[in-house]
């Protein structure tokens, strides 16, 4: 698992604008008690708005989670999220829809 991730956004429909996502987002991730809400926020909402963006301390667990709160919210909308972290092999796919992982792709474990 990496520390840093490149993280990649596209949906099958017109996403929930910018502002809706940050209010689902602060949510849970206060629930979380996870640290740098606010600057988790601003990473999330510029690959929102870009297509792409770099956490930095978000696993793709973290991500995950994130990600399956605010698709629950936006029933209909599927969501498309791409993680690659510092390590080749770190990588991964995962589609959610209602709030569900739809599809599951790594990330992969070195045999080495």
């Amino acid at each position: 698992m990496s520390y840093y991730t490149h993280v990649t956004f596209e949906f099958s429909d017109e996403p929930p604008s910018a502002e809706d996502v940050s209010k689902v987002a602060r949510s849970w991730l206060t629930a979380q008690n996870l640290y740098a809400v606010d600057d988790v926020i601003v990473l999330l909402l510029r690959g929102w708005t870009t297509g792409q963006t770099d956490f930095k301390g978000l696993v793709s667990q973290d991500i995950d989670g994130l990600m399956a709160s605010i698709s629950a919210q936006f029933p209909g909308i599927r969501f498309y999220v791409r993680g690659m972290g510092e390590e080749f092999r770190d990588v991964w796919l995962r589609e959610y829809e209602n709030g569900a992982i739809v599809f599951k792709l790594g990330p992969f474990e070195s045999d080495a």
